[in-house]
């Protein structure tokens, strides 16, 4: 199969595992064109792939994380806490998923073919976000109901939280790569993405939105004011720290509104208090490998096969601390490449989808990773590249 193809189809394999509706059995359409893809990327893998940085700090990731989970289950065995029914929910895909994007990093070597990959995420976010909000016109206007699910848009997913996680970081991508597209496809792609994801309901999504859209803004305008004249910029400066602070306030305020009413007594954000402070307690029986795959929380206790809603609490009760770490060293790569290579935009989006996955136990989707390889790629492989094409340029023209 050509490249081309297979990217593409991963891309809209990655977007179809959001289509949890149809799932059967925990297998949806997604999930079959995801592993199709991955068996064709396998039997199709160059004998000489030349390897990115991206690929090989994803290979250690996975390999290392996946060293702490196993260690963790024996511990589990060990103390006899292994909950069988969400080890093998939780076991089976996080190996699906890490293992789908390991078959596609070889595939990623050179710049054009992220670009075409991002295009057609891009393209099949977009075709999600639009299936979503043909759901809800069917249902709210035609069946006159106003939602699907419990005043809130699921849309093709079984839960809304799914629909706000594969929109989240969405219209940050639509925004850098808008150059990419057309004008038209990137505001009305970033159309459908807010208006689906402010129809899932999700306080999380609308919270990650608020702190990401006012970096986007600060970073995009303090960039535009520094190509500006020399006798122009101390003023420029100084407005822009005073729309800043503006900005700040109003984002603060938005966020203490939205904590005092989710996090009041007897709210969902008391039972997901409650859900960090047993999975805590969970992750305290062996803090340093964990308790393996799995859901360690509840609402009465530890161990009662719930997740704690929280990407590190859960995390850290299945890899424990080391697989926490592992985790923050990850993402902590993944921004200080974007800081470095100027890509301020994709930076706020990477933020937006951490604080998104601080209300969410986000790992067992491969969007999630994939889109901060992605960051990652761009931060390195494009720089890489730019900074060969210059090396072998200045080569040339010593010569001559």
């Amino acid at each position: 199969m050509p490249i081309r193809r297979l990217l593409s189809l991963f891309a809209w394999a990655i977007v179809g595992c959001g289509a949890s509706r149809w799932r059967l059995m925990g297998v949806g359409p997604g999930e079959v064109l995801l592993g199709i893809a991955s068996v064709i990327a396998l039997l199709s893998m160059p004998e000489q792939s030349s390897t990115t940085p991206m690929s090989r700090v994803w290979r250690w990731f996975v390999c290392l994380s996946l060293l702490c989970l196993f260690t963790g289950t024996l511990w589990a065995l060990a103390l006899g806490v292994w909950l069988p029914g969400s080890f093998w929910h939780d076991a089976i895909a996080l190996l699906f998923c890490f293992g789908s994007l390991c078959c596609l990093m070889p595939h990623l070597t050179d710049p054009d073919g992220q670009r075409y990959l991002v295009r057609q995420l891009l393209r099949a976010g977009v075709a999600f976000a639009f299936a979503n909000g043909l759901v809800y016109i069917l249902f709210g206007w035609v069946l006159g109901e106003t939602s699907p699910w419990i005043g809130r848009l699921n849309g093709v997913s079984s839960n809304p939280n799914q629909v706000a996680l594969y929109v989240c970081a969405l219209p940050f991508w639509l925004m850098h790569a808008a150059s990419a597209h057309s004008r038209l496809f990137s505001c009305i792609g970033l159309a459908a993405c807010l208006a689906v994801g402010w129809l899932s309901g999700s306080e999380a999504l609308r919270l990650a939105w608020a702190v990401g859209f006012g970096l986007a803004g600060f970073w995009s305008v303090r960039a535009w004011a520094q190509r500006r004249p020399a006798y122009e910029r101390p003023y420029l400066l100084a407005l822009i720290t005073l729309v800043g602070l503006w900005l700040i306030g109003g984002v603060l305020a938005f966020c203490w509104t939205y904590a005092a009413d989710i996090y009041a007594i007897g709210g969902q954000g008391d039972l997901r208090l409650l859900r960090w402070q047993h999975g805590l307690t969970a992750v305290s029986y062996s803090p340093l490998f964990g308790l393996g795959p799995g859901a360690f929380s509840g609402n009465g206790g530890a161990f009662e096969g719930q997740e704690a809603h929280n990407l590190y609490i859960d995390w850290m009760a299945s890899g424990g601390v080391l697989a926490g770490l592992l985790l923050l060293a990850f993402q902590y790569h993944v921004a200080r490449g974007l800081i470095r290579s100027g890509h301020y935009v994709l930076l706020a989006g990477l933020v937006a989808l951490l604080i998104f996955g601080g209300f969410h136990y986000v790992a067992r989707h491969p969007v999630f990773w994939l889109s901060q390889l992605l960051m990652l790629g761009y931060a390195t492989l494009l720089k890489s590249s730019s900074s060969t094409n210059q090396r072998t340029l200045c080569a040339v023209s010593s010569v001559r």
